[in-house]
């Protein structure tokens, strides 16, 4: 079984415990056939794996260090080719292709082991 569906079925098993709870309490107190019980928490269930493909990239999981690909951040140093920029609040090494002036916005398109690779976020999608 992959881990982001372990995951993902870790995380709805507190959910399907409360809807046979509360399937179980409707229909102690009140006249629900104890088929129509088991139909909805079956429905709870399918409904629950059937999402499991669009929620599928919140589950998987991935390096810490990538996740800092697509941050805007700002250069603390020109970069021409390379010098400073923050991101998240961290110092990071920097490249770029394009020659960046201090203060000025990026975008951060890679990583490679502790350094950056960024553009101006003046400068098109590419």
């Amino acid at each position: 079984m992959p881990d982001d569906l372990r995951t993902y079925l870790a995380a709805q098993l507190p959910g399907w415990v409360l809807a046979v709870l509360a399937v179980a309490a409707l229909s102690r107190w009140t006249a629900l056939p104890g088929r129509v019980a088991v139909l909805v928490v079956i429905l709870w269930i399918v409904k629950d794996l059937l999402l499991f493909p669009t929620m599928r990239r919140y589950y998987r999981s991935e390096p810490a260090e990538r996740r800092i690909v697509g941050q805007r951040g700002t250069a603390v140093t020109d970069i021409a080719p390379t010098g400073f920029v923050r991101v998240r609040g961290e110092l990071w090494q920097a490249a770029s292709d394009d020659n960046i002036a201090a203060g000025s916005e990026i975008y951060v398109r890679d990583i490679h082991g502790l350094k950056l690779t960024v553009r101006s976020d003046a400068t098109p999608n590419a």
